[in-house]
């Protein structure tokens, strides 16, 4: 017999014979995503302050930026996921295509966590490598732009830039 009390499922037969099992508590439903993405969240944050810690007081304000950004997308993520477990609840049978697509979009807008990584790993290396404070300074200036950009605004960008560069070369070859 399956009580419906106990347990963290509950089966609902679908119309056309076939069975979804249901999580009960939206926050179930994610539990493997949602442990690796904290731990990730977690182990940018210690970068970040680790990094806090190297560049010293100048710096302190944009990297608290960072940690605000990172804090946003986690608590984005987290809230996106459920609100549309919360929805496929409401009618698992019909929307399978819907939870699948939903989570999908999810995770390609929500790419600010590597993009932080990617920065915060290039900041490291400029910082290991001695250089001056005005070439940190361009470099995290640079990196929160390209953080608050969407995937789309940043291949855009790195479009235009490609093209500005065959502009140039072209115009260098016919002079």
């Amino acid at each position: 017999m399956n009580w419906p009390f106990w347990g963290r499922t509950i089966k609902v037969g679908c119309l056309d014979g076939t069975e979804r099992l249901v999580y009960k508590n939206p926050d179930h439903a994610f539990p493997l995503f949602a442990k690796e993405w904290s731990t990730q969240v977690e182990a940018t944050g210690k970068a970040l302050e680790g990094l806090q810690g190297s560049l010293g007081v100048n710096f302190n304000s944009q990297l608290k930026g960072f940690l605000i950004q990172l804090d946003q997308a986690n608590l984005s993520m987290q809230s996106q996921f459920r609100a549309i477990y919360v929805v496929y609840q409401t009618n698992p049978c019909g929307l399978d295509e819907y939870l699948t697509t939903q989570i999908r979009m999810i995770i390609e807008r929500e790419s600010i966590l590597r993009k932080m990584q990617i920065e915060i790993r290039k900041l490291e290396s400029l910082k290991n490598a001695g250089v001056s404070e005005q070439i940190l300074e361009k470099a995290l200036n640079a990196s929160q732009t390209t953080i608050s950009r969407s995937d789309a605004e940043e291949e855009m960008f790195r479009e235009f830039q490609k093209t500005k560069k065959n502009i140039s070369e072209w115009e260098e070859k016919t002079r």
